[in-house]
């Protein structure tokens, strides 16, 4: 009987499978997206005050798709602005970039563009929209950002609080960024910058100097002239304060140096306007401030810098009213006051410029959502007539979906049976092969009990004959009966050390007989060859037992009688199997005169008629020429076979 399909395993399945595919496209989306910040913000540390036009071709090598370009392409001409510090475009573009992210849902990016956000509208001075960019921001990085996007977060934070003079929470903050500094020395130094700035409004011009010192020293480390100028920028600050002018004109000289040596023209202008607050402020009216006033007018010269302007010309007008050149002063007055009203000129230009792009951004959106409007519509038409068709695939797929589970695990359970099968089987034949060992081994102890016993009766038989044998003085009875013991028990030590409990192997039996009989030493000082041609024959126990019973008697009567009178004494061992037949001759070449005398009343040679009896064998004997015994006996194993 097939087992019950049941619906909630097939369920089951299909939900599982289903978190795991959107597990997967969450996290791919969401390493692609950290990914792509990384790629843009790295491009952006490289040609950060590089020429403005190469960020917005650059940024589209990044590897994207088509909506996230126009998201870099934007974002890169937002940032290009703010380098130029035209601020209200830089805002414009930036928030145009965060606005198609916040469709694309990508977080990553959405989080970066508020913090951009928040940092354009804080030099607007905008502090309180520049929070909610920046706490928007900072919430996202907190769950999922890495160290040192938290670490910029908290930065921002920070400087955002002291812009307004809220210099505790600024410190707060600061602070903690501290915690999420790991190996980005660039942060490390943007820490302490923002640290030297706190202080230097807090009236702590030491501290101030402290900090920036050591951004100074991380800056030069790092190479990075950008911070290297800013931070020499605190340290100048709070030498003017401290009414050091010479001092503070010489770091504001060299900060001028550093934003030149990077092609940073703007940012070595508001190091000249420092300059020259402290040639105005100071009265310091020479033919130095002349010549370095002349040099900041001639080099601002139709860049439309009006704040430049602005303190050249103040200046300019000062020097020349000290030096009793009225009509000079009163141009330079004239100049001051256009610049002053081309400054206002320009604010004005720029707002309306904003205000046109916003009209022209909103006009296009407008037809774009018309045009997606007659888009929608078409598809909902296309849709309607398409739904019966889809839910009938659907169907159909649904089915083929559940016919497959439902084959599958119908196979999975076939598979399963023929398995138990199997394994049943197995069990089965292992049981009879225990079963078959049991009676082996039973049958073995009965065998084993029943050669003990009669071991134990040819001992003492072999004993007994010994003992009413009369002294022989050239034999030793003890040695004699430990020879026939020990061809015995070579039997039992060979059947018990083999697999195979049936028979023993002749070949290894005769040899090892051999080697006993040579270590007992017979007869000193003669060396016996042995020529040994046996067949590899496996023979029961009880012709094993007689057969080495009768060639230990054979050979130890050859050594002890044969050889007294012989140089090269040998002894020639040849058994072979003839059907069901074996057949031994054991032969020496000893002196026939002492062969004869070895036949009288000697006990081994009656040894070797019993047990030739004992297994039903036949034997001749010729001595005309040495001791020639041939012996043949039925093989009951072959004849078993």
């Amino acid at each position: 009987m097939l087992p019950r399909f049941r619906w909630q395993h097939f369920f089951y399945i299909c939900k599982m499978k289903s978190i795991f595919c959107f597990v997967i496209v969450f996290l791919n989306f969401n390493f692609f997206s950290q990914d792509f910040v990384l790629e843009f913000r790295k491009l952006e540390k490289q040609i950060r005050f590089s020429k403005s036009a190469k960020f917005e071709v650059l940024v589209l090598g990044i590897e994207s798709s088509t909506t996230n370009k126009i998201i870099l392409k934007s974002w890169a001409r937002g940032k290009t602005y703010f380098w130029k510090s035209e601020y209200d475009s830089a805002f414009f573009y930036i928030n145009r970039a965060c606005e198609k992210a916040i469709k694309t849902k990508n977080t990553f990016v959405i989080a970066e563009l508020h913090s951009d956000l928040g940092q354009t509208l804080l030099v607007k001075n905008d502090a309180s929209l520049a929070l909610t960019y920046f706490l928007k921001a900072n919430d996202f990085f907190l769950k999922k950002g890495k160290a040192d996007q938290i670490a910029k977060s908290f930065i921002n934070l920070g400087e955002l609080y002291r812009k307004i003079n809220q210099l505790e929470k600024s410190l707060e903050f600061l602070q903690k960024s501290r915690r999420f500094l790991k190996s980005d020395n660039e942060l490390k130094a943007q820490y302490y910058n923002r640290m030297a700035a706190v202080y230097y409004e807090k009236q702590m011009g030491d501290s101030s100097i402290y900090f920036s010192e050591k951004a100074l020293t991380i800056a030069r480390k790092i190479k990075n002239i950008e911070l290297q100028a800013i931070s020499e920028n605190e340290i100048a600050a709070v030498r003017q304060n401290q009414d050091r002018e010479i001092i503070s004109l010489q770091r504001f000289g060299r900060i001028e140096k550093l934003w030149r040596s990077i092609n940073n023209l703007r940012y070595a202008m508001d190091a000249r306007i420092k300059q020259m607050e402290i040639y105005h402020r100071y009265k310091i009216h020479n033919i130095e401030s002349l010549k370095f006033a002349l040099e900041t007018e001639k080099e601002i010269q139709g860049k439309n810098w009006y704040d430049v302007e602005l303190h050249a010309y103040d200046l300019l007008h000062e020097i020349y009213f000290d030096f009793k050149e009225f009509v000079k002063a009163d141009d330079y007055l004239k100049k001051y006051c256009w610049s002053q009203l081309n400054l206002e000129k320009q604010r004005n230009s720029q707002d309306l410029e904003i205000a046109a792009r916003l009209y022209t951004f909103e006009k296009t959106q407008k037809i774009i959502n018309e045009q997606k409007l007659a888009l929608e519509n078409q598809n909902l038409k296309a849709k309607t007539s398409m739904v019966e068709r889809h839910n009938l695939t659907v169907f159909l797929i649904a089915l083929s979906i559940i016919i497959t589970i439902i084959f599958i695990f119908y196979l999975i359970q076939f598979k399963k049976k023929k398995e138990l099968s199997r394994q049943k089987g197995k069990l089965i034949h292992s049981n009879k092969q225990l079963t078959k060992s049991l009676i082996q081994n039973e049958a073995l102890v009965q065998e084993i009990h029943h050669r003990v016993k009669n071991n134990l009766q040819s001992i003492s038989i072999l004993v007994e004959m010994q003992m009413k044998r009369k002294n022989d003085l050239n034999s030793n009875p003890l040695e004699d009966v430990y020879r026939r013991i020990t061809s015995m028990v070579l039997v039992h030590e060979m059947l018990y050390q083999q697999e195979n409990i049936v028979g023993i192997a002749a070949i290894n039996y005769i040899e090892k007989l051999i080697l006993t009989i040579q270590d007992l030493n017979l007869v000193p000082n003669k060396k016996i060859q042995f020529d040994l041609n046996i067949e590899d024959v496996v023979l029961d126990t009880t012709s094993s037992i007689a057969l080495g019973m009768i060639t230990s008697e054979i050979i130890s009567n050859s050594i002890k009688h044969a050889f007294h009178e012989v140089e090269n004494p040998k002894i020639e061992l040849h058994l072979k199997s003839k059907k069901n037949l074996i057949l031994v001759d054991v032969k020496d070449n000893g002196l026939k005169q002492q062969n004869k005398q070895a036949i009288k009343s000697n006990l081994g040679l009656k040894l070797i008629k019993i047990f030739i009896e004992q297994i039903e064998g036949s034997y001749s004997l010729d001595s005309q020429d040495g001791f020639h015994y041939k012996i043949q006996f039925e093989n009951k194993l072959a004849k078993n076979d």
